[in-house]
């Protein structure tokens, strides 16, 4: 008789345990897969810069004007970037910012123009191409939400309107 009080009792407690762990786990499991998905987004957008950076500096050579850069750059960006869904285009939330040789102001850029920079990068020295990405997230994009899931916004991690900014230089050659 004593025993099976025992065992109710216990079967009680293994309830109650479950209940406290089970929305522990699945807020920590909510939180690896956006971060993975962060993580993977951002990997993207960097090897997207070096990319383009690296068109940018090899369409330098033989270009006649600003745009020609900006577009081979673009081109390269896109390939990158598409992977994830993501792409340089009007109201995409992505943009690129061509510097060039210590320019005070950008050579050029292309993408959505309402994205604006926050963080200052150094100036390019002589002979050199500075490539900017700039992916600002907005899970509620129509008609293409964001690749990155915002499953932890009812706990206060918001990634609605963050941004990641990423650069990456090149020699021209």
């Amino acid at each position: 008789m004593q025993q099976q009080l025992q065992k109710q009792e216990r079967r009680g407690v293994q309830v109650l345990e479950s209940i406290l762990v089970i929305p522990f786990l699945a807020i920590t499991l909510a939180a690896m897969v956006q971060l993975g998905a962060t993580m993977s987004v951002q990997e993207a957008v960097e090897a997207a810069a070096d990319e383009g950076a690296r068109e940018a500096a090899k369409a330098a050579a033989t270009a006649t004007n600003p745009t020609q850069i900006v577009d081979a750059a673009t081109e390269a960006v896109n390939e990158v970037l598409s992977v994830h869904g993501l792409a340089l285009t009007a109201n995409s939330g992505v943009r690129i910012i061509l510097a060039e040789d210590a320019a005070a102001s950008p050579v050029g850029d292309a993408g959505d123009a309402s994205v604006t920079q926050i963080q200052t990068f150094p100036a390019p020295g002589q002979g050199e191409l500075r490539v900017i990405i700039l992916v600002k997230f907005d899970p509620t994009a129509a008609p293409n939400p964001d690749p990155i899931p915002n499953l932890l916004q009812s706990f206060g991690v918001d990634l609605a309107n963050k941004q990641f900014e990423v650069s990456a230089i090149a020699k021209k050659e």
